[in-house]
């Protein structure tokens, strides 16, 4: 008896916490009156005086949530565990009994039920607490709701048709009525708004062009009523002062990238949208604030701000779903004409930055005066209220607004009328730039004009960077025009001492412009950033730095995910331990960018392109045309489909082509020599790679001996080279390709060259990482330094590849041990005495007119022949940069 009593009072305070928990998460519905979004959140009433007692048992030590336990239980991120954890130490209506399996068991239901990930569970309740007693099918409801108030309305009808029916089911779910009556209720509802709808339409006259808004007091009116009686059905509604905002019928036309522009109507019939639940569910996990607003209310805004910024009304709710919930609000409470002003305000500040005075300071200036007069039922702007708008207004009329554009003279036209400015008149780039910048950061929209301007002209003077790669940076993060002066100093000057960056400012400069998140680093977070990175990957301070001068990008990513990346590159190239994997990484810190899946992929790339093999080109079919040919051999088939047209030197252009096996035209036009079943060709250059293996007829044991021996042999290639595995896939054959057009084979139709260029490239996997016309320069050197013919030079390179990598002393070296072949030797024979013994001639293939660019570099060991560059007539020998490196050679 006395077990059976214990077991009822544990579970009589069970249920009891149980209800204190909904009820305190839950607010009554019943309440009415204009509520805001921030009165929906938790306010402290009372303080628990007695967690201390709860103990880490709990998931609480001290009277507060442990950051690090949070992260670890839920398997989210740090900086979601310590949001979440500093919420719910905020939130002072917690039970005494709610601790960390509590959070786990909710938490979990949340993301399994909703088809959320745990990091979005996380923070949408740290952004609202109340979330965990929430019904999921209220939430369900709602997302429903949103999904048909966010999706296109029904052909002719208004656009909240879609939610106000989903609000009053929201209310009626609400109510727990039988599922019975509340489909009656609904069907009843839906008949009723229907027939209200026709009788309206029989009587109201038909509204035209002259008379845009004639059906708008109606409209008005319901949606006044739908969202009085019906809500949001969830949590607090709010209850604005002024009617549901109208839908847009004066708004200008949307432009098109093509600069066309179209109607609203248009545009909506051309490009419909539909939002299911599922998205509608992550846009309430991103703003949670969401809940608290009448579905009405909140469908046709996000369909004003689409149409404003040209956007979908999904992609309008996302973007008001990144403003915190007081600038939510604000922004919701905002009149249309308001919106619009402030839109115009933001297009106007992003064109003037590649303007020049006076111009500039004229569109500004037309942009504020226009935000300056409001006419009847105007009101202030989201960004600025009305006393600094009439001060603003007040400095406008001192000095005279300008009339119009300055004129030839560049003086400003001054009269006492108003500036008039439309965002159809502003550039097409800068428009698209700022509606970029509205989306991704919808601040700027209650920002003031001036204020944007000169932050984004220090941010421009800061980074050196022209107008056009600015607006490019700030359409990329707008961000960043929020971010003060003094701020972005700072960061730059923690980076140039963190990183040790020996060019000093302006070099840090250049790795903010390649990743913009580091100007919002605080010195402190950057020093504790590198000690993670270093404490995870095991390396000391100064690699952490190399390796992040090189990359930045990795300042952005979780020092967790960089040691798995770092294990599976391990893995990948099958590296003895993680020491080697380091040492590669900091050979190539690129390595580390590099996301396991594409490292992977580029791999089994690099291995396929080892098995292909190049074949001639083959004549092309009867009747596709005929086939120019030029003097040097590269010729280019008349179909665009079947080749790559040549024009005096390789392209560098891969085209790739898959033909079936049945259709014996498409592979004859393709230039197939053979056209064997399920073959596919990669055109480059003059010459066609096979796609099938060498092995293909072989059994299936042999085909994938070949393959595994083809992983092995690009691994070699990836360890005597890193940098292949951050170059495009398509490397191998097109530098197969350059080298034997360096080497003067010429490429052509002939597949013998590219296949001794290939074997080079696989012996000297180096090679593939010069530049083409590093590449060029380096063989032509060899020419002029060993005084030795082209077709000597051939013959070395193709026998000892690394001798383009080595300095002079050390390529004579290799030439006194190396026997040239015997075709390049009796070619020189015939040469004759005078090119034996002077300088090497480059010969210029490209006409009478070209010149050609000598370039002869200097190692450290200062064996290379000559300095700097020169331009020469094509034809004339080089003498004095060989001579000049032979005395420099004599003399040290």
């Amino acid at each position: 008896m006395l077990h059976l009593r214990e077991a009822q009072v544990a579970s009589r305070q069970h249920r009891r916490s149980e209800s204190a928990l909904v009820s305190t998460f839950i607010p009554s519905l019943r309440r009415v009156g204009r509520r805001t979004i921030g009165s929906c959140y938790l306010n402290s009433v009372h303080t628990q005086t007695s967690r201390a007692s709860v103990g880490a048992a709990t998931g609480r030590a001290h009277g507060g949530w442990d950051a690090g336990s949070v992260a670890r239980t839920l398997g989210v991120p740090p900086p979601a565990a310590r949001a979440l954890a500093a919420s719910l130490q905020a939130t002072e209506r917690l039970p005494l009994e709610f601790g960390m399996p509590d959070l786990v068991k909710r938490c979990g239901i949340l993301q399994q039920e909703l088809g959320l990930t745990a990091e979005q569970v996380a923070r949408m309740v740290s952004i609202k607490p109340e979330l965990l007693g929430c019904p999921i099918a209220t939430l369900r409801a709602r997302a429903a709701q949103l999904a048909a108030g966010l999706s296109d309305p029904p052909p002719g009808g208004d656009p909240r048709a879609a939610a106000t029916p989903a609000a009053t089911a929201g209310a009626a779910h609400q109510r727990a009525q039988p599922k019975q009556q509340q489909q009656q209720q609904q069907q009843q509802q839906q008949q009723q708004q229907q027939q209200q709808q026709q009788q309206k339409a029989s009587l109201a006259p038909a509204p035209t062009s002259s008379s845009p808004a004639a059906a708008s007091p109606s409209a008005a009116s319901a949606g006044a009523a739908a969202a009085g009686s019906g809500g949001s059905g969830l949590l607090r509604p709010l209850r604005p002062s002024r009617p549901v905002p109208q839908p847009l019928q004066s708004q200008e036309p949307p432009v098109h990238p093509n600069g066309s522009t179209a109607s609203i109507a248009d545009a909506s019939h051309t490009t419909p949208t539909v939002v299911t639940d599922a998205e509608a569910m992550s846009l309430l996990a991103a703003q949670p604030a969401l809940l608290a607003v009448p579905l009405p209310h909140l469908a046709a805004r996000c369909r004003e701000l689409g149409q404003l910024l040209a956007a979908p009304p999904a992609e309008a709710c996302r973007c008001l779903c990144r403003l915190p919930p007081p600038e939510l609000e604000r922004l919701l409470a905002a009149p249309l004409p308001a919106l619009r002003r402030a839109w115009l305000r933001l297009a106007a500040v992003v064109a003037s930055l590649d303007m020049e005075e006076p111009t500039a300071s004229w569109v500004l200036a037309a942009a504020l005066g226009d935000t300056g007069r409001h006419g009847p039922g105007r009101g202030p702007g989201p960004g600025m209220d009305g006393a600094q708008e009439e001060g603003q207004q007040s400095r406008l009329d001192e000095r005279g607004a300008p009339d119009g554009p300055p004129d030839d003279s560049g003086r400003l036209a001054r009269s006492g009328r108003p500036p008039s400015i439309r965002v159809g008149d502003l550039p097409e780039p800068s428009v698209a730039a700022a509606r970029r910048m509205a989306l991704l950061c919808p601040q700027l929209l209650m920002a003031s004009a001036p204020a944007l301007r000169a932050s984004a002209q220090h941010l421009g003077a800061l980074l050196e960077l022209p107008p056009a790669r600015l607006r490019s940076l700030l359409a990329r993060r707008p961000r960043l025009l929020l971010l003060p002066a003094a701020a972005r100093v700072a960061a730059l000057q923690a980076l140039t001492a963190s990183l040790q960056l020996r060019g000093g400012l302006p070099h840090a400069a250049r790795l903010a412009v390649q990743q913009p998140l580091l100007l919002g680093w605080e010195p402190a977070a950057l020093e504790a950033k590198l000690g993670e990175l270093g404490a995870e990957l095991g390396l000391g301070r100064q690699e952490v730095a190399r390796l992040c001068r090189n990359q930045p990008v990795l300042l952005a990513m979780a020092p967790a995910s960089l040691a798995e990346r770092l294990q599976r590159l391990q893995t990948l190239l099958q590296l003895p331990d993680l020491d080697a994997a380091r040492q590669l990484a900091l050979e190539q810190p690129g390595l580390m960018s590099l996301p396991p899946d594409t490292a992977e992929r580029k791999l089994a790339v690099i291995a396929a392109a080892l098995q292909r093999v190049p074949l001639p080109a083959a004549p092309p079919a009867s009747g596709s045309g005929t086939v120019g040919t030029s003097s040097n051999g590269a010729g280019s088939s008349a179909s665009g489909d079947s080749g790559v047209k040549m024009a005096g030197k390789t392209s560098r252009k891969s085209i790739r082509k898959r033909e079936p096996g049945s259709d014996a035209d498409g592979a004859g036009a393709s230039g197939s020599a053979g056209g064997r079943p399920g073959e596919s060709r990669v055109g480059q250059g003059g010459i066609t790679w096979s796609d099938v293996p060498s092995g293909a007829d072989t059994p299936n044991g042999r085909a994938q001996a070949d393959t595994q021996a083809a992983l092995a042999e690009a691994r070699r290639m990836v360890l005597e080279a890193p940098t292949l595995l951050t170059m495009s896939p398509d490397a191998l054959p097109r530098r197969a390709t350059e080298l034997a057009d360096a080497l003067g084979s010429g490429g052509g139709a002939e597949a013998g060259p590219v296949t001794g260029a290939l074997e080079a490239l696989r012996a000297c996997p180096q090679l593939l990482v010069l530049p083409r016309s590093e590449l060029r320069y380096r063989v032509q050197q060899l020419g002029w330094a060993l005084e030795l013919a082209p077709e000597a030079v051939r013959g070395l390179v193709l026998s000892r590849p690394e001798v383009v990598l080595l300095g002079v002393q050390e390529a004579r070296e290799v030439l006194a041990r190396t026997r040239v072949v015997e075709a390049g030797a009796a070619a020189c024979a015939e040469v004759g005495e005078s090119r034996r013994v002077g300088a090497g001639v480059v010969q210029a293939r490209d006409g009478p007119e070209a010149t050609a660019e000598v370039r002869v570099d200097s190692l450290a060991a200062g064996e290379r022949a000559g300095e700097g560059m020169g331009r020469r007539p094509a034809g004339a020998r080089v003498r004095g940069a060989r001579a000049a490196g032979l005395r420099r050679g004599a003399a040290q």
